[in-house]
């Protein structure tokens, strides 16, 4: 098997036998998460991180869906302060004194995420906005080699303004280097959603 694909891969340029590669992975790795039954007797289902740092109401609307999902076992969130309940979901949040400084927050969620991605090896890691949070997800799922995800709130506004504000981006123009090198990583996404409000 890996000679006809290394055969195959030999027929696309190389820009394109990394994506076929990563695409291959990835779906082996859904394959198998999708199987899943542990030989203990523990539930089946995928086990999800989620890094987020959204108001508790949207938030809130789109951990539900997550979490209602009937193959998802566990959702286990990452965020500064404690969100609504919902089933299946476990927080997982900075000390007070850590939460009131913004970026000693944002390290402390990064070191949680490498930890669970590692401690826990989640089926996927997701982050909820692109800048910060999809960046946490990214960079845990690249160093772990987890499938990871992110959703865009702005759309593709969020690769033209990464921290700034969203108004009067032209769209038309080509994205900073940071908004590029981004836009390469969410194409290896395993997941990717855009919010339409």
């Amino acid at each position: 098997f890996c000679v006809a694909v290394l055969r195959a891969l030999a027929v696309y340029p190389w820009r394109w036998r990394l994506e076929l590669l990563s695409s291959l992975t990835r779906r082996r790795l859904f394959r198998w998460a999708k199987s899943y039954r542990s030989k203990d007797g523990h539930e089946s289902g995928l086990l999800v991180v989620v890094t987020c740092g959204l108001s508790d109401g949207l938030a809130g609307t789109m951990l539900g869906s997550i979490a209602a999902a009937r193959s998802v076992r566990e959702v286990v969130v990452v965020r500064t302060t404690a969100g609504p309940r919902l089933p299946n979901t476990t927080y997982v949040c900075p000390p007070s004194c850590i939460a009131r400084i913004g970026p000693l927050a944002l390290l402390w969620k990064a070191g949680s995420v490498f930890h669970l991605s590692l401690t826990r090896r989640p089926h996927l890691i997701h982050g909820l906005l692109l800048a910060p949070h999809g960046v946490l997800a990214i960079f845990a799922g690249l160093f772990t080699m987890t499938p990871f995800g992110v959703t865009l709130i702005a759309g593709p506004v969020e690769f033209h303004a990464l921290l700034g504000s969203p108004t009067g981006v032209d769209l038309s123009a080509t994205p900073p280097l940071a908004g590029r090198w981004l836009l390469n990583a969410c194409r290896k996404a395993a997941v990717v959603g855009v919010l339409n409000l």
